[in-house]
């Protein structure tokens, strides 16, 4: 996705254990940027599966690092909110 000498050139000693999640973690945000997308002007009764939406994040968030600590966590996240946005929480 970027150069091998970036990384580490930004990110220093940090690099080695943000580059296993940097793939999870921009699927996640691509798909939290959808849900919001999508919610925008929508009615308030819309709330509820919202909520129903978070706590599967968070269920999912929870239960990925325990699995397999960061990476797992971002993994789940990303899948988590993957099906978020395709439920048009």
């Amino acid at each position: 996705m970027i150069p091998d000498e970036l990384g580490p050139a930004l990110l220093g000693d940090s690099w080695e254990s943000g580059r296993s999640v940097l793939l999870a973690g921009t699927i996640a945000m691509t798909a939290a940027a959808a849900i919001g997308i999508r919610a925008t002007g929508q009615a308030a009764y819309r709330i509820r599966s919202k909520t129903a939406v978070y706590v599967l994040l968070v269920g999912a968030l929870i239960t990925g690092a325990a699995m397999s600590g960061l990476t797992g966590a971002e993994w789940a996240l990303a899948f988590a909110s993957g099906l978020g946005a395709d439920s048009g929480g």
